[in-house]
């Protein structure tokens, strides 16, 4: 997952993130955060 980051920071791309790698996040990448518009997507788990 830090890959994926580091290559968005240096614009080579985007990614989707799980809402709770946000809390790691600097400032400065909290800036390039965008959420999807509704509905967002989900995954359901059955057990």
């Amino acid at each position: 997952m830090e890959t994926l980051k580091r290559m968005v920071e240096l614009n080579e791309g985007y990614t989707i993130l799980p809402e709770l790698s946000l809390q790691d996040l600097s400032a400065k990448q909290l800036n390039m955060v965008r959420f999807s518009r509704r509905p967002s997507p989900c995954a359901r788990l059955a057990w």
